[in-house]
């Protein structure tokens, strides 16, 4: 790839917005996964701002309240900002028909696509 030029991913998302935060260069994220959260980034009509992607074991282990067993340790879970509670709503309603899997947290929802894990769950 050419210096100064970002990978697309698809239609609305980048590679770089998936990068581990503690810049190790772990960017493999799950072609499903970025297929899922741009069929909801459709449905949804308006940008989403990724807070968290792939995260080596070594960031994972150092981030506040993250599980051990992660999905974005192996690139299939993804934060996105949300802190408008009509915006949250909608985010939520959207995601729960994509996702097997959707978190809620103050500021940020989580996706995921682990199939080893619960499916149809809400947390």
């Amino acid at each position: 790839m050419e210096k100064g030029k970002r990978e697309q991913l698809s239609k609305n998302f980048f590679r770089d917005e998936f990068s581990c935060r503690c810049n190790c260069g772990s960017d493999q994220i799950d072609p499903e996964l970025i297929r899922k959260l741009q069929e909801l980034r459709d449905a949804y009509s308006k940008p989403m701002v990724i807070t968290s992607g792939v995260r080596c074991v070594k960031h994972n282990s150092n981030t506040p309240g993250a599980s051990k067993f992660s999905a974005h340790i192996l690139g299939l879970a993804c934060d996105f900002k949300c802190t408008d509670s009509s915006e949250r709503w909608n985010l939520i309603d959207l995601a729960m028909r994509i996702f097997p899997r959707v978190g809620l947290y103050e500021g940020w929802i989580h996706v995921d696509i682990q199939a080893d894990k619960p499916q149809r769950v809400l947390w």
